[in-house]
């Protein structure tokens, strides 16, 4: 969840198939991942609804931004015609009953460039409407509103009366929803009170628990569990547990492209016995940080933005805001090494009672939608 707003002289940008676009995006996110990730924390994390946001201001970048843009969001092509054309199909691809990626504009009465206007509504399918932002009471409600409706009330009170600055002329606002069911669900009577082993201590938790047929693989330093949401969903989510000597955090420093490609690839179906805690986790956080430790700080104060007619913005801040609860029915939100594994008789373990990374997949694209750890107790 995200949100744009600008400025006459200056614009703030805060905060969820396709070919040429779709090529970057791994990359992008788990480089994102790993700059966000902390220790002391869960998180969830929505990497292609900021790489979304980035593509659509790319529509509005002048020649001084042009290679910012393209470097940051890892654009393999300079033709913005064929990005745009990418980004609808991508979108028009994704959308479904389980699957939301929702934007939606407030401005003012002056007027946007028309071709960053067109773009929005043509390729992002936003709805414009004009309100007056000196109006801090009603400009709340309405945005709140929207945000819950578009999240299925996850995210209720998305803006603060406080935060809404009477000189805000423009405001852009995307949600990435998703609410699927596991295709084999957990029983509910098997969940049980356990003891997972959190960075910052041991607690109790409600442990789900069910034998399925999963895709896993297994190395020397962790191992790989997808859990499938229903068929018709087209999606997933992966479970990387940390095993032997391997540490969470010296799994989220190898996680590259390559080492997912090795993981799908070499998973094989197998019955699981999965232990899996019921969780949710809330995460807002200022989006600028990561992308200037990714090398990305070029892209906040340069005026070379056509947002509007007539005058030139710039991105000065980023927020984004994501929420993630699983439980017994579903979710609301490389190495070549060998090992031998000998196995007593019967569902192999798979037992999520320590820290893991988890991310949730479009499966026909690989896509990764949300990605984040479970590693903290927050008491």
């Amino acid at each position: 969840m995200f949100e744009i707003r600008v400025f006459r002289e200056y614009s703030i940008f805060r905060k969820v198939v396709v070919i040429e676009f779709n090529v970057g995006n791994l990359d992008f996110t788990l480089k994102f991942f790993r700059k966000h990730y902390n220790s002391s924390s869960n998180s969830i994390v929505s990497p292609i609804s900021v790489r979304l946001a980035l593509a659509a201001l790319y529509q509005a970048t002048g020649p001084k931004l042009d290679p910012t843009f393209q470097q940051a969001i890892s654009i393999p092509t300079k033709n913005k015609k064929k990005i745009a054309d990418d980004i609808r199909a991508f979108l028009e691809t994704t959308n479904s009953e389980h699957l939301r990626v929702l934007f939606k504009a407030y401005k003012l009465d002056n007027a946007l460039d028309p071709t960053f206007e067109k773009t929005l509504q043509d390729v992002f399918g936003t709805s414009i409407d004009t309100v007056d932002f000196r109006d801090r009471v009603k400009v709340t409600n309405v945005v709140n509103r929207w945000v819950s409706d578009a999240t299925n009330q996850l995210i209720e009170k998305f803006v603060e009366e406080s935060s809404i600055d009477p000189s805000t002329e423009f405001m852009l606002i995307n949600a990435v929803a998703l609410e699927a069911r596991w295709a084999n669900k957990f029983t509910l009577n098997q969940t049980r009170q356990m003891t997972f082993h959190f960075e910052n201590g041991d607690r109790e938790v409600q442990m789900m628990s069910q034998v399925m047929s999963v895709s896993y693989k297994i190395a020397e330093d962790f191992h790989a569990a997808e859990l499938l949401y229903t068929e018709k969903s087209d999606l997933s989510m992966w479970i990387i547990l940390p095993r032997g000597r391997g540490s969470l955090g010296d799994l989220v420093g190898s996680l590259t492209p390559e080492l997912l490609a090795n993981i799908r690839l070499g998973a094989k179906t197998v019955s699981l016995n999965v232990e899996l805690p019921r969780f949710t986790i809330r995460n807002e956080f200022d989006v600028n940080q990561v992308l200037e430790k990714m090398g990305h700080g070029g892209l906040f104060g340069n005026a070379d933005l056509q947002v509007f007619a007539g005058s030139k913005s710039e991105i000065d801040d980023i927020f984004q805001s994501a929420v993630i609860k699983v439980d017994e029915e579903g979710t609301e939100a490389s190495s070549g090494t060998r090992v031998n594994v000998k196995w007593r008789v019967g569902p192999r373990p798979f037992f999520a009672n320590k820290p893991f990374i988890f991310f949730i997949q479009k499966r026909s694209t690989n896509t990764i939608l949300f990605i984040g750890q479970y590693s903290n107790h927050e008491d």
